[in-house]
């Protein structure tokens, strides 16, 4: 299958080595050298289903694969051999609803002219919308300013996708509704931006400063903030994994420091997006909350705990960012989960000591 390239500037990025509190050499992997070589392709007569699938004809597009990753040397083209990863991760009647729906656009006689495509497979996921997706979409509208953009109608359920989209000034999107297809005659799709669990540099800043200076014109804030003052720690304690078991233990000791206990389902978008750009130092587990690091201020300081097992994503989050990033163990873990995903038991008098630590830089 033909299509038109839009090749994009390449960076070269090194993600620097997490300053470790521990003595485990395991949180001591170099990250190296990456260079990023995306490029926009355009597609002519593609059909985009609200469950987040591409067609053309009816074979599907890799392009919409789930787990897939598209990059500017590995196009896989269209062909029946992409139908299983295509359905990679998903089931079966999910994927078949998506055939039906091409099926259905046959009898579509209005179709949209052109349109932009980022979304994947994890885009309701609040590390991937942020470091993966919006990046993409930001290109997108760089490439051609008034592209209007496709997003399957579920991700719509999430509040953050539609604040940051409105934060960023991004008020062109087609909602694709479930169990619906929509012809393209015209469709743009970026292929990955950086390796995976990676980030570009000059896409993330952007990207973190514009919703926090957007946040604060609506709330009626000075436009330049003072030099944020204030400390996080980020509490897991309503989620189902990756939390301190007994978090009480370790409160007086974060409190003591000068540190707000936040949960962040607790607060709306916006309110999140203040509480960190008016922080100097965060605290967390491994966790979606640290992606929220973006929008603090260049140079903060950045503590989390985590094990070897755990994707070091916010490591390089930090490293794109311009943070200082620090690694610590959290200790003993719950029996019988898997150390990725398990609750831990803080020491309090080695929380103490490695909070004090991080707290003198």
């Amino acid at each position: 299958m033909s299509f038109e390239r839009h090749v994009l500037p390449t960076e070269t990025f090194t993600v620097a080595e997490s300053r470790r509190l521990d003595d485990d050499p395991l949180f001591a992997r170099p990250a190296g050298d990456f260079v990023s070589e995306g490029e926009i392709r355009t597609y002519r007569g593609v059909k985009a289903t609200g469950e987040g699938f591409l067609f053309r004809g009816f074979r599907p597009m890799v392009e919409s694969s789930v787990g897939a990753r598209l990059t500017a040397k590995n196009h896989v083209g269209l062909d029946w051999s992409n139908l299983a990863e295509a359905i990679l991760g998903v089931r079966w009647s999910y994927f078949r609803a998506a055939m039906k729906a091409s099926l259905r656009s046959l009898f579509d006689t209005s179709p949209q002219a052109r349109g932009g495509w980022a979304t994947n497979g994890w885009a309701a996921n609040y590390y991937h919308w942020f470091c993966e997706v919006l990046p993409k979409i930001l290109l997108l509208k760089e490439f051609e300013p008034d592209l209007p953009i496709l997003l399957p109608q579920g991700l719509a359920r999430w509040v953050f996708v539609g604040a940051s989209l409105r934060l960023l000034g991004i008020d062109d999107v087609v909602w694709v509704p479930a169990g619906r297809s929509l012809k393209v005659a015209r469709l743009s799709v970026p292929t990955e931006l950086a390796p995976s669990a990676r980030q570009r540099a000059d896409l993330m800043g952007v990207i973190g400063g514009r919703i926090a200076a957007a946040v604060r014109r609506e709330r009626g804030l000075a436009d330049v903030p003072e030099a944020p003052k204030s400390k996080v720690f980020v509490s897991r304690a309503a989620a189902d994994k990756r939390k301190f078991v007994n978090e009480d233990a370790i409160t007086g000791t974060l409190r003591a420091a000068g540190y707000a206990v936040v949960q962040m389902e607790k607060l709306s978008f916006e309110d999140q997006v203040l509480t960190l750009a008016n922080a100097s130092h965060l605290v967390s587990m491994h966790g979606a909350g640290l992606t929220n690091m973006m929008f603090m201020a260049h140079g903060a300081e950045v503590l989390e705990f985590r094990v070897p097992e755990n994707p070091d994503c916010f490591v390089a989050l930090a490293a794109a960012c311009g943070h200082r990033h620090w690694s610590a163990s959290p200790g003993a873990p719950d029996v019988g989960s898997s150390a990725h995903l398990a609750n831990y038991v803080a020491d309090p008098a080695r929380f103490a000591t490695v909070l004090e630590t991080f707290d003198r830089g």
